[in-house]
């Protein structure tokens, strides 16, 4: 059964993060907020490179609590961050990327993959 040697390494995964918060003094809370602080990024860096506008990321830590964080466009790679968590007026984000387009199955996907060229992307963002 493929089930048992998943949960197997997914008990010994759980086992080890508890080391490392152990060994680091971190609590579950602290854990979790800081995981959440990651997934607010990276889905944010989706949310940007995807186009996916409006996008508002739920429950996301801040000094005083929990929060909703929307991200808007203004402009060509200009975007509203509300609130604002930043004390510069202005930030650039910038990321590699290649740009493909639709591929039917995952060996075309794979050569166009190897056949584009690295862009870089910037977005400009600002406080609403």
């Amino acid at each position: 059964m493929a089930r048992r040697p998943l949960l197997a390494h997914i008990a010994a995964e759980r086992a080890r993060q508890e080391e490392l918060r152990a060994a680091l003094g971190l609590s579950a809370a602290d854990s979790e907020r800081i995981q959440r602080q990651m997934w607010t990024w990276d889905s944010l860096s989706l949310a940007l490179c995807l186009a996916w506008q409006p996008f508002t990321m739920r429950d996301v830590p801040a000094a005083d609590g929990l929060l909703d964080l929307e991200l808007r466009e203004r402009g060509e790679n200009l975007f509203l961050v509300d609130p604002w968590p930043f004390e510069s007026p202005r930030v650039e984000v910038r990321c590699e990327a290649h740009e493909l387009t639709e591929q039917d199955d995952e060996t075309a996907l794979r050569e166009a993959l190897r056949r584009a060229t690295p862009v870089t992307l910037r977005f400009q963002l600002m406080p609403p």
